[in-house]
């Protein structure tokens, strides 16, 4: 312990290492039924599918399109739940379907 209160480590180890996603490579097509309050970052809703967007999640350069009902590729890792962990989403150019494979 340090006079100001902070710790000096002497060894720092990992514990509860988080799982990598369930997989990956998953894409998902439709329209965006539902967006975070305040901003990007957090839990979309593309159909019927809930989406995670994060911090590292590559966006669009022009994200003021990125309202509901626009229609939206999304690339990322299918979770146990459910829902889609997204590393990118891109903005379709064409009205195109609503299913993930």
């Amino acid at each position: 312990l340090n006079a100001d209160g902070s710790v000096t480590a002497l060894r720092i180890s990992l514990e509860n290492t988080p799982q990598p996603p369930t997989s990956s490579g998953y894409d998902l097509h439709g329209a965006v039924t539902s967006l975070p309050v305040g901003g990007l970052i957090g839990n979309w809703v593309v159909g019927t599918v809930t989406v995670t967007v994060t911090a590292t999640t590559v966006l669009p350069a022009t994200t003021s399109t990125i309202v509901v009902g626009a229609q939206v590729d999304v690339h990322g890792a299918l979770q146990s739940n459910g829902s889609v962990l997204a590393t990118s989403i891109t903005l379709q150019t064409n009205n195109g379907g609503g299913r993930g494979h």
